[in-house]
């Protein structure tokens, strides 16, 4: 459950167990879930877990080890003066993130079967961006039913 508390600013609230579980990152951060991953993008500075996670990272945890107190999040991109992170999107198997270099996209695979080790996706047409529609309507996850 989403609640919006103003144009940038919203909180996501977790069924778990019964209750409603607030996730608690910062209220303007993007956030996902998919699998038994939960990702952030905090919008501005972000420390946890002793941490300081720029504006326009990506982070990526397990959802119970965050529901259980954890906060070593895992860093899959962190921007730099010429490269920023514009979108990502799930496969069955990979994390692919769209990066702007010097205004130029370029696609990366992140495996985090392997470690969330990372490859660029090469032969992709220039100035573009990948985005991945779920096609498979027998495909279930234990974690979508929470």
């Amino acid at each position: 459950m989403i609640e919006v508390l103003d144009f940038y600013r919203s909180r996501t609230l977790l069924f778990v167990d019964g209750d409603l579980v607030h996730v608690e990152v910062p209220d303007d951060a993007d956030l996902s879930l998919h699998r038994q991953w939960i990702l952030v993008q905090p919008c501005s500075e972000w420390t946890t877990g002793g941490v300081v996670h720029p504006s326009g990272s990506l982070l990526v945890i397990e959802l119970d080890d965050f529901l259980g107190g954890a906060r070593d999040f895992r860093v899959l991109f962190t921007p730099d003066a010429h490269t920023a992170l514009e979108s990502w999107d799930w496969t069955r198997r990979y994390l692919v993130l769209t990066l702007l270099s010097d205004v130029s996209s370029r696609l990366v695979a992140v495996d985090p079967a392997t470690g969330w080790q990372r490859f660029d996706l090469e032969g992709g047409p220039a100035l573009s961006t990948a985005h991945v529609i779920d096609t498979d309507p027998d495909e279930s996850d234990e974690y979508c039913r929470r």
